[in-house]
């Protein structure tokens, strides 16, 4: 026999082994309670551990659309605050239409007819102010996507209301003029109802979204959390087992070592 060869006994071999098996389940154990993960790697369990990826990918994707729909309900109340302050703007505009129709002087009309115009102008202003994060939806040429929900721009820019300048000496207030402030008024109105309604609609997607978040989040908790108390219970006992067999190994050691010394 080889100088350097050892030979085990078949109790040595088998106390050596449990121990080994005890010592993995302890650190298997140990982990889990530092971690409160049960699957910690595909190693631990390989199908669990992909569902569980899987869910919080999930989760993950859910939580983006209800980031992304509470920007898109900024922009769409920037927007919505912006047709207001436009709406005030048309309403002065048809006080001052009115006015200069009730007067016969040609110096009041020609000052009906700049007030007229400066009210006018403002609108763009009121328009380029009702941003968010750089984003307006009232020039008619953006629009916006948060997950399955899109909001169209709404035009209601000067040209988009159909609101033309009149003559500076006022010449051209009349009913034909009348007429395009009460159909701008309709074209606000239609605005505002589409933007309040796409307002409802990323409500209702953000809650949903929220909603299937927690339970994505929660299901794949459940399949990789530790239960601690099985945990500290299951490590307790392969602690007990490691110092039986070692206890055990050392019997057979000291009763192998007697046999041998009989000869």
């Amino acid at each position: 026999m080889p100088i350097d060869s050892v030979t085990l006994s078949a109790s040595a071999r088998t106390g050596l082994a449990s121990i080994q098996r005890s010592n993995e389940q302890s650190a298997d154990r140990s982990r889990a309670l530092s971690s409160g993960r049960r699957i910690n790697s595909p190693q631990d369990d390989a199908a669990a551990y992909l569902a569980a990826k899987a869910l919080t990918d999930k989760a993950s994707d859910l939580a983006s659309v209800k980031e992304q729909s509470a920007g898109a309900v900024s922009a769409v109340s920037a927007a919505l605050d912006g047709t207001q302050a436009v709406g005030r703007l048309v309403n002065q505009l048809q006080g001052i239409a009115l006015s200069a129709q009730s007067t016969d002087s040609a110096a009041e009309r020609a000052a009906y007819a700049e007030q007229y115009n400066v009210v006018r102008d403002q609108i763009g202003a009121v328009i380029q102010d009702a941003s968010y994060q750089g984003t307006s939806l009232l020039g008619g040429g953006t629009s916006i996507s948060a997950g399955d929900v899109t909001v169209s721009a709404q035009n209601v820019t000067v040209g988009g209301l159909g609101l033309s300048a009149v003559a500076a000496d006022g010449s051209n207030f009349g009913d034909a003029l009348l007429a395009e402030l009460s159909s701008a008024t309709t074209t606000l109105r239609q605005a505002q109802s589409n933007l309040g309604s796409s307002v409802a609609a990323l409500n209702i997607q953000a809650g949903n979204a929220d909603n299937l978040r927690n339970v994505a989040a929660e299901a794949g908790l459940k399949l990789s959390e530790a239960d601690l108390r099985e945990e500290a219970a299951g490590l307790a006992a392969s602690r007990t087992r490691q110092q039986l067999s070692q206890v055990g190994l050392g019997i057979s050691r000291d009763l192998q070592n007697s046999i041998l010394s009989l000869f």
